[in-house]
């Protein structure tokens, strides 16, 4: 099985039908973000050499690709909320990264929700708070999504070194009930050392030779 190229692929949560190409675009790479509240719109981010993250949606009724936010900053990690009518995101545009939320699909500016930093927006299901995190902190806004949006002051709900974005997308989710899926980074997992093999195959070449005359 050859190496697929770059694009958001779709497979059915039982994993056994083969995933599906949803959109390519180019060698970019799209990194899938969030889904509207209907299913039929994924907004994702896609990242390119010439202005890094951008924001878009594709329908998944027809395979149409609308842009949301672009700019020559870095914008990531959009999530719907669950009304639909709201998209928040990270964007570096103030020189730090910084929690945006902006009208979905337009018009009006992106208004700033963190006040000291932020990444990785998430929604809970309610969409009374916008929770996202600051360094090691985890933060929550509450939140007014009917008619004009209004947000509060942020408040820092707990502290700890958990895994941080991958690659343009949340680490974490909220479930129903409000509890949080963080994923645990363990002291010294990491390797302490990589070693690289090259040419490899050459080494088989011997052990090839000696099973064989084994035989």
């Amino acid at each position: 099985m050859g190496v697929r190229p770059p694009g958001l692929y779709q497979v059915s949560h039982d994993l056994r039908d083969s995933s599906a190409l949803v959109l390519q675009r180019g060698q970019h790479l799209l990194v899938p973000g969030s889904f509207s509240t209907d299913g039929r719109l994924l907004a994702y981010t896609e990242l390119n050499n010439r202005t890094l993250g951008d924001l878009w949606t594709v329908s998944l009724d027809d395979g149409s690709v609308t842009p949301v936010v672009r700019s020559r900053w870095n914008e990531r990690t959009p999530a719907f909320s669950p009304d639909g009518r709201w998209l928040a995101f990270a964007s570096n545009e103030s020189g730090v990264d910084q929690v945006y939320v902006r009208a979905y699909p337009g018009p009006g500016p992106p208004m700033q929700i963190s006040t000291d930093g932020g990444r990785e927006p998430v929604w809970p299901r309610d969409g009374t708070e916008l929770f996202y995190r600051h360094a090691h902190r985890m933060m929550a806004v509450p939140v007014r999504t009917e008619g004009s949006f209004a947000a509060g002051r942020p408040i820092e709900l707990f502290e700890d070194p958990y895994a941080a974005e991958y690659k343009g997308r949340s680490n974490y989710d909220v479930a129903p009930d409000g509890r949080f899926l963080m994923v645990e980074v363990e002291e010294g997992s990491e390797p302490a050392r990589l070693d690289i093999i090259l040419n490899w195959f050459d080494e088989l070449d011997p052990l090839r030779t000696r099973s064989a005359v084994g035989r």
